[in-house]
């Protein structure tokens, strides 16, 4: 929940009255710590969890859901031996 605050935040940075050089600082940091803060939360859930949203954001799952095949029943059931439900 902390990452995803800060990864919100990100894009507020550019507005800051700072200078140009102490917004591309605050901007690194801000990465590394959501980053950091991220996996962390990925340990503390667990190794399942991490499977599955890896599994989830893996490119050739998201290139076939921009492809508009999504994996559904109907795709599984031309694929080979058919299961009626």
């Amino acid at each position: 929940m902390l990452s995803t605050l800060l990864w919100v935040a990100l894009p507020a940075i550019p507005f800051l009255p700072l200078s140009t050089s102490q917004k591309a600082s605050l901007v690194v940091a801000v990465l590394v710590v959501a980053e950091a803060l991220f996996l962390a939360g990925v340990l503390l859930a667990g190794k399942e969890v991490a499977k599955r949203y890896r599994s989830w954001l893996s490119p050739r799952r998201l290139w076939q859901r921009l492809a508009g095949k999504t994996g559904t029943f109907e795709s599984k059931k031309q694929g080979g031996a058919s299961k009626d439900i």
